[in-house]
């Protein structure tokens, strides 16, 4: 993936996150267990705004440039209009998606290589997210995520992510 990648995404994630929590990543905070991870993404989830949310978030980046057993692809026209940083909460549900893409090849190792299922948690993990952040602020509504949330209650998702996958899809690398 071009460092130019990588920079945007950690640009976008730092510009949401304090001086203080800049402190915390480099003081090399506790690092989660693999088996942790899902409660953390399950908490952003449902309280993308909570008070232990930034924590996590930095908790999550630490165990994605720490972990070996997945690697996160990152399609841009799954995404769309995310990351663009115009976009209302971009980089947490950037990072919601990159999250849950790992946790679900952790814990279903048999995924690894398959892009659909990766893709799909990642999705459906930022979906639930962004129900969760809409219902606090009106105004961060994203109309290509409201078309793709009717898809997923219709049972339509995974044949409109399917043909997406096979456009422009890069590896997320991050260096520890």
């Amino acid at each position: 993936m071009p460092k130019f990648v990588v920079a945007l995404l950690l640009f976008v994630w730092l510009t949401h996150v304090s001086a203080e929590e800049i402190e915390v990543v480099h003081s090399e905070p506790p690092r989660l267990q693999d088996n942790e991870a899902a409660a953390a993404i399950s908490y952003l989830e449902i309280k993308p705004r909570g008070e232990m949310a930034h924590g996590l978030r930095t908790l999550l980046l630490r165990w994605l440039q720490s972990g070996t057993k997945f690697s996160v692809i990152v399609c841009p026209a799954v995404l769309m209009p995310v990351p663009d940083d115009s976009v209302p909460n971009a980089a947490e549900l950037l990072g919601q998606f990159m999250f849950a893409n790992a946790a679900h090849q952790v814990e279903h190792p048999e995924d690894r290589n398959e892009m659909l299922p990766n893709q799909l948690a990642g999705l459906h993990s930022m979906l639930r997210t962004y129900v969760a952040l809409l219902a606090s602020d009106s105004r961060s509504r994203i109309s290509r995520f409201d078309a793709l949330l009717k898809l997923e209650q219709e049972g339509r998702l995974s044949a409109e992510v399917e043909p997406l996958l096979k456009q422009d899809c890069r590896a997320v690398i991050l260096n520890d």
